[in-house]
């Protein structure tokens, strides 16, 4: 993995397993619902993976760490909800049923980069104690 690159083969292997996954389901089920579920499915993955890297990533660090990673998460949470209510105030408001598994994706994508952004930051840690 190249230290200075935001994303490592095992973050791309997380995707493509996760994205062969979404597309098995949206081929299962071609519906608006099934659509739906799969890309719901999708961001209740990268929040599993998003919470296991933030709790591996307290273990690197020293209290003050822990401290701003606990702060900046729950901004991020906050943001996270905010981001959800402006989405569902744009979505919400145009006609179709297409709009709604792109609103499910809206949501899905703000977990998906703070999956990865925490994944990054835990390469990182463990290439400076040389696990990595």
């Amino acid at each position: 993995c190249d230290w200075s690159s935001d994303v490592c083969s095992s973050d791309l292997a997380a995707e493509k397993r996760i994205n062969a996954e979404v597309e098995r389901l949206m081929n299962k089920d071609p519906s608006t619902a099934g659509m739906s579920e799969a890309i719901e499915w999708e961001r209740q993955e990268w929040d599993s993976l998003m919470n296991a890297a933030y709790k591996d990533l307290l273990t690197h660090l020293d209290p003050q760490g822990k401290d701003a990673l606990r702060d900046s998460q729950r901004a991020w949470i906050a943001y996270r909800d905010l981001e959800g209510q402006a989405q569902y105030s744009l979505f919400g408001n145009l006609q179709g049923t297409m709009f709604i598994p792109m609103s499910v994706n809206a949501r899905a994508r703000v977990v998906k980069h703070r999956a990865l952004e925490l994944m990054s930051l835990l390469r990182i840690a463990k290439i400076g104690v040389g696990i990595e």
